[in-house]
């Protein structure tokens, strides 16, 4: 004997439903992460390039200190020439650290901008699909605020 299959019902009209309905399945961090995605190959390339500027930024102190022992060791005197060449060291790593910095900030900034422009515009489509009662309930000043503070906010939580 086969089971016959449960079939919901629709409710009666103006009958509100018994517990609350679940909330749709893409809402929150994974939607606001899904908008990231269009933008992943400059996440991609600019969490490479810090990753590639970590030595250099790291080697700076150690410069740094290598100098200024090699300058202060009383018992020999100053060594000029370990001092020289920590120093070219120190030039080297500095530079390429500044140029690697620079790309860092260039492809997150890039990339943050894309998403508030992104976020900004999907906003801005749901906004204008309205019905009229929500313009008539919500204010012109609250939707301009929501669309120009709260997307550059989620737009920095997620770069």
């Amino acid at each position: 004997m086969r089971p016959t299959p449960f079939r919901l019902r629709p409710l009666p009209p103006n009958t509100p439903p018994s517990s609350p309905s679940p909330p749709p399945p893409n809402t929150g961090i994974p939607r606001l992460l899904s908008l990231a995605i269009p933008h992943r190959r400059y996440l991609y390339l600019g969490c490479t390039v810090l990753l590639l500027r970590l030595p250099f930024s790291l080697s700076i102190p150690h410069f740094v200190a290598a100098t200024i022992s090699s300058l202060a060791d009383s018992a020999t005197g100053p060594d000029f020439t370990t001092a020289k060449t920590n120093i070219i060291y120190l030039a080297v790593c500095g530079t390429i650290d500044a140029v690697l910095d620079f790309w860092c900030v260039y492809l997150f900034g890039l990339c943050q901008l894309n998403l508030v422009k992104t976020v900004r515009t999907t906003l801005f489509k749901r906004i204008i699909n309205m019905e009229v009662s929500f313009f008539d309930k919500t204010s012109s000043g609250t939707l301009t605020s929501r669309l120009n503070s709260d997307t550059t906010e989620m737009a920095n939580d997620l770069t």
